[in-house]
Order: structure tokens, then sequence, then C-alpha cells
């Protein structure tokens, strides 16, 4: 034999070996387990990109949270009823913490000194939120009646004093052995004779009933309280102002003007 023939013979044994299955399966193997390795490296590219995107989420999400309650206001808020023509008082308000895009009406925490002492111009309820338009400079008056002042001393109102909303009943008590500023026949003027009937404004059929310790009004209700002035060097404890009927209003600043009217607490 040949050496040539026994180079052929290695070339064509070398080409019997590449395409035997010998060979060519672990080739296809290795390619196969490149596959799997890219899909595995693209499954965890994916785990770990989708990772991020919720992360990145979750983050926004609670910047938005902390912004959204960095931007709430405190506003007033109604903690007991009050009627409708009521003046306010400081226990009547509470605050709560809301958007800043709420109702640009609610009145902020900060103008409470505002609405204390005004009125309210219709009845609120506890929970709501006050607006500027349900709070008034005056209190408000019914059709018909009328709004009088009663300076009152020690004994002529309960021992706690009044507030507004109470409910009173005004009585005619003039001191024993004074001249009545309210008799039968009219009413009186406050240190006037009444010997010959001088001075006497006679209202008719409103005076036939009352005398000295006669109730001159049922039921009124008390709509501002305060103390007096200390350095008006005043003998009174208390001065309230009441809504009465406005034909009786008359009839009581005058008893109220001689110190002659009394106020008895009813139940609200």
């Amino acid at each position: 034999m040949t050496i040539r023939s026994q180079f052929n013979n290695v070339d064509e044994d070398l080409d019997t070996l590449l395409k035997s299955d010998s060979y060519r399966k672990p080739k296809e193997k290795l390619k196969n387990l490149n596959k799997t390795r890219s899909a595995k490296s693209n499954l965890s590219y994916l785990k770990v990109l989708t990772a991020i995107l919720i992360i990145i989420i979750s983050a926004l999400i609670a910047g938005w949270a902390v912004l959204t309650a960095g931007n709430k206001i405190p506003i007033l808020v109604v903690a007991k009823t009050v009627q409708q023509g009521s003046q306010i008082l400081p226990q009547d308000l509470t605050t709560a913490m809301v958007s800043a895009s709420s109702n640009v009406s609610d009145i902020s925490s900060s103008n409470e000194s505002e609405v204390i002492g005004k009125y309210a111009s219709t009845e609120l309820i506890p929970g709501q939120m006050l607006a500027s338009g349900e709070v008034t400079q005056n209190a408000p008056l019914a059709s018909g009646s009328t709004v009088v002042g009663i300076p009152l001393k020690l004994g002529q109102e309960p021992i706690n004093g009044l507030q507004v909303g109470d409910h009173v009943m005004i009585v005619f008590t003039p001191q024993p052995g004074s001249t009545p500023a309210i008799t039968n026949s009219g009413i009186v003027p406050a240190g006037t004779s009444t010997s010959n009937g001088a001075g006497v404004q006679n209202i008719s059929g409103l005076m036939n009933q009352i005398s000295p310790g006669s109730v001159i009004d049922p039921d009124s209700t008390v709509v501002s309280e305060s103390l007096p002035n200390p350095n008006t060097n005043s003998n009174f404890a208390d001065e309230v102002s009441v809504n009465v009927p406005v034909n009786m209003g008359p009839i009581i600043s005058l008893a109220a003007s001689a110190d002659q009217i009394s106020l008895d607490l009813l139940p609200n």
C-alpha cells in the first residue's frame, strides 16, 4: 500500500467520524445547553427588571401619599349642635384635617377667634365642616321678634349663670317697697310717681295680668351672654340678651332698666 493510499484512508476515516453520531450528538448537546443557559439568563433578566419596576412604582406611590398628607390643612368642624340664631362658643367647635383642595368656603382653624361670638345663620350639626356662609355677625331674628338686653344681679339668674342657647322664663320681680316699673294699668317709668297717674303709658291688653311675681314671657332664648366690664364699677353680675316677642320688647326693656327682671332657667 502506498503512502498516498494511506492518506486517503485516513481522510475517509476522519470524514466518517465527523458524520458519525458519536461526534455529532455531543456537539448538539452543547448547542442545546447553550440555548438553555441563554433562556435562563433572559428569564433572570426579566425577573430583575420586574423587581426594579415594582420598587420604582412603590416609591412613587409612597411619595404621592406623603405629598398628599402634607397638603392637608386644619379646618373648623362643629362639635355640638348650635341652633339657628345662637351665638357660637369655643366648646361648639373642634378641628379636623382635610385636603387642601377641599371646599374653599370651609373656615380654617386659624380663623377660630373670628368665628367665636358670632351667630349661626342656620342650624349647625355635629361633624359638619363650618363654612363662611353659615356664620353671621348679627343674630338673625325671626319675624315678630326682637332682642332685649338685660343686666342681672346676683339672685336674678341661676347661681351657675346662663349661657347662649338657654331657654329662660322672664319674671317681673320688683323689690319689696319699690315702685313697680309695670302696673296693671300700664308702664310706669322708673322714678316717677303713680299717685296721680303721671307718666303712665297705657299698653292695651298687655298689662292686665302683670304684677310682682308675674311671668312676662314664658319661654325666651338667650342669644348672647357676657360679664360686665370690671372697669365700669357695675353692680351687675351678668349681662344677657334674649329673643322675645316684639310686642313685649318695650315692657321687658323698661322693667330691666329698673332692675326688676329675673330669669329662670327652663329645660332645653
